[in-house]
């Protein structure tokens, strides 16, 4: 069966700045490998530089040497806490101690920027596994994210990125973020500087 996506004609569903198409009524952006395959998709780290207070990634494959990359243009005195899934043992190990350190590369000193990494250990609370991915930008903006971090700064393959205007809806992510933050193992304990 050959199936045909209709794309919107209008020109501002194209959004070559991001190298994305959109639905053209502001809420949902499709990174179209097709269309774009030399561009990697950019909004994702448009969406996180914009913010003026915080940064809320809830994404369960987030690298530490791939995808702090997506930090370098953040603003002065954001906080930015990161709640990922991993097995804190074996190969993960080091996970929490390389990605503070990876931060610290990308993010300079003078940004005061403060940082909270929360880990769900896979190995000993299972029962809080994730999968879906969300952003969270000052507290009450809310994106579904499609792919993980990865995929939203490296045009590996097709990932899209919805922007969840409904206030209860948002509202009820904003509290499951919470839930399962305290869940979480953290490095540091809690938020603070970035570079203390």
């Amino acid at each position: 069966m050959n199936m045909q996506i209709r794309l919107p004609d209008s020109t501002n569903s194209i959004v070559e700045n991001y190298s994305m198409v959109n639905d053209s009524t502001g809420k949902y952006w499709y990174h179209l490998k097709p269309r774009f395959p030399d561009s990697h998709p950019t909004l994702y780290k448009k969406i996180i530089s914009g913010a003026e207070r915080s940064i809320r990634i809830w994404d369960p494959h987030i690298h530490e040497n791939k995808d702090c990359v997506i930090f370098t243009e953040v603003k002065n005195n954001i906080a930015i806490e990161i709640l990922t899934l991993k097995s804190l043992n074996g190969t993960h190990a080091n996970f929490m101690t390389s990605f503070v350190n990876e931060m610290q590369k990308v993010i300079p000193v003078e940004k005061s920027v403060s940082f909270c990494l929360g880990v769900i250990d896979k190995y000993t609370n299972k029962e809080w596994e994730f999968h879906d991915r969300f952003l969270i930008i000052d507290r009450n903006q809310v994106y579904l994210v499609g792919g993980s971090v990865e995929y939203n700064h490296t045009s590996k393959m097709g990932s899209g990125i919805y922007k969840v205007t409904d206030t209860t809806t948002s509202q009820f992510i904003i509290d499951l973020f919470a839930k399962y933050w305290n869940e979480t193992i953290k490095l540091p304990e809690t938020i603070q500087l970035l570079h203390p």
